[in-house]
């Protein structure tokens, strides 16, 4: 049996201590130790690259406009001081919270490391190249991942690499402590149909959640994964899928990823169901638990459905072709955003819902890391119904893939 290619890629960080500096904690946040410790306090950029399409370096990190001290001027150079022209692209959407700096003009194209310099302190940091080759004309499997059972991602890529043909994997680890990112690469890499799997080191923290009913301006982490797979590694692919470890979702005949090829869009919704495994009460219970249990659907939202209606399911997730997807658009979390507003006046010719498609957001795949909901429902029986459609499914997909 022939392996999937692995890659270990390891960003090329710049942090605000190299120049004596952090982000200040936003009010109210202070005063709780568990929020200090989410809020991601140091990093500058996530990764210096380069792009595929133009040879320029792309600088990806959180805004820095609250810092402290502030920063009153930040200069990029070559290895021999002669200054490189910077275009800043500051965060455009609350969903989408990065900051771009490009750099252009005579000679990047040609540099291996750049200089950054604030005035009086000077950090050299090598620049990646790009890797979007890797990924040329392949079914892109995306998400951000932290100590999730190897089991479960490997039954969470298996599902759609056999139900969707996906054939590359581009997982974001996320700080994980249970294992190494080459213990997740050999977990994936025997998986038939799969051609490549990469790992992305991604250790920063992950912030915390705005007011609700408001969105997040702290949340860098896997907004800034998601902006940096577009632009380092999928420029080229043939499409992208971006889901969570606990979603799957249904191929009803046809793959997501062929849906979204053929369509006339570039970025394709599905909205989701809450899906359930019965009796479990305990977290020994749940070591045993993989996606193959959770056959029992929200009865609430499953009658929604039914009714035609959307109101009370899981938020979307998505599909997309990257060479559809222009700059006056931004992948975030649950959707593919307009930035601009000519992208907001045209979403209908660009963007669509596919109202049939529900992803099973699987309750008991989880380790707690964010919300403790992985024990199943009071009143199980009162809350949930079987999900037929889900059981055939699983029976097709993990046949032989049971190795419990």
């Amino acid at each position: 049996m022939n392996s999937a290619r692995v890659v270990l890629y390891e960003p090329a960080t710049v942090l605000l201590s190299q120049f004596g500096m952090k982000r200040q904690l936003p009010e109210g946040v202070a005063s709780d130790p568990l929020r200090v410790a989410k809020l991601d306090a140091n990093t500058m950029f996530f990764d210096v690259f380069r792009l595929a399409w133009d040879g320029a370096i792309l600088c990806l990190g959180p805004p820095l406009s609250n810092c402290h001290p502030s920063f009153t001027d930040l200069g990029f150079t070559g290895a021999d001081d002669a200054p490189i022209a910077a275009r800043w692209q500051h965060p455009r959407i609350t969903q989408q919270y990065a900051l771009r700096v490009t750099l252009n003009g005579q000679g990047p194209e040609t540099l291996d490391a750049v200089r950054l310099t604030d005035g009086t302190t000077k950090v050299t940091i090598a620049v990646s190249q790009s890797q979007a080759a890797l990924l040329a004309d392949r079914r892109v499997l995306v998400t951000l991942s932290r100590d999730n059972p190897l089991p479960w991602i490997r039954d969470w890529a298996t599902f759609y690499v056999r139900l969707h043909g996906a054939n590359a994997i581009l997982l974001y680890d996320n700080g994980s402590q249970s294992y190494s990112a080459s213990e997740i690469a050999v977990a994936l890499a025997d998986i038939p149909g799969l051609k490549i799997v990469i790992i992305v080191t991604w250790p920063f923290p992950y912030g915390n959640d705005g007011t609700p009913g408001q969105p997040s301006t702290e949340n860098f982490c896997q907004t800034g994964a998601l902006d940096h797979a577009r632009r380092c590694f999928c420029p080229f692919a043939r499409s992208v899928l971006n889901v969570d470890i606990d979603e799957l979702l249904p191929a009803d005949g046809m793959s997501i990823f062929e849906q979204i090829e053929k369509s006339p869009f570039a970025v394709l919704l599905f909205r989701g169901i809450w899906a359930e495994a019965p009796g479990i009460e305990s977290r020994d219970a749940l070591k045993s638990v993989r996606h193959a249990d959770c056959t029992y659907a929200w009865k609430k939202q499953m009658q929604t459905v039914a009714e035609g209606e959307v109101e009370g399911l899981c938020r979307t997730k998505w599909v997309a072709v990257p060479s559809r997807c222009g700059e006056d658009v931004e992948w975030g979390i649950h959707d593919i955003y307009p930035a601009t507003q000519n992208a907001r006046a045209t979403q209908s010719d660009w963007r669509a819902i596919d109202q049939f498609r529900f992803h099973r957001h699987c309750r008991q795949i989880n380790i707690g890391w964010k919300v403790d909901r992985w024990r199943s429902s009071r009143n199980f029986d009162a809350v949930c119904i079987p999900d037929r459609a889900m059981e055939r499914v699983f029976a097709s997909t993990f046949a032989v893939e049971d190795n419990r």
